[in-house]
């Protein structure tokens, strides 16, 4: 059975579909034992959407009041430091 660890070193291959159907049956297996694992899938799964629609957003509109300031503060000078000066 696959390991905590390895359903992580997997976990991009899994969302994106690029798993065999072998190794994708073992990952659905583990998920379904393990709850730690789930909730990691789920928090990530979520984590993609937000920065996925952050991109699609007017850089001008505040951030959703349950999104923490110290998380926004971050991306937005991460986002300064990406641009060419």
């Amino acid at each position: 059975m696959l390991t905590c660890k390895e359903l992580i070193d997997f976990l991009v291959d899994y969302t994106d579909g690029h798993l065999g159907a072998e190794a994708r049956a073992e990952f659905d297996r583990h998920l379904r034992v393990c709850p730690s694992c789930r909730a990691y899938l789920d928090t990530y799964q979520r984590t993609v959407t937000m920065a996925r629609q952050s991109l699609c957003a007017d850089e001008r509109a505040e951030a959703p009041a349950s999104v923490p300031r110290g998380l926004v503060n971050a991306i937005l000078e991460a986002r300064k430091n990406q641009r060419p000066s």
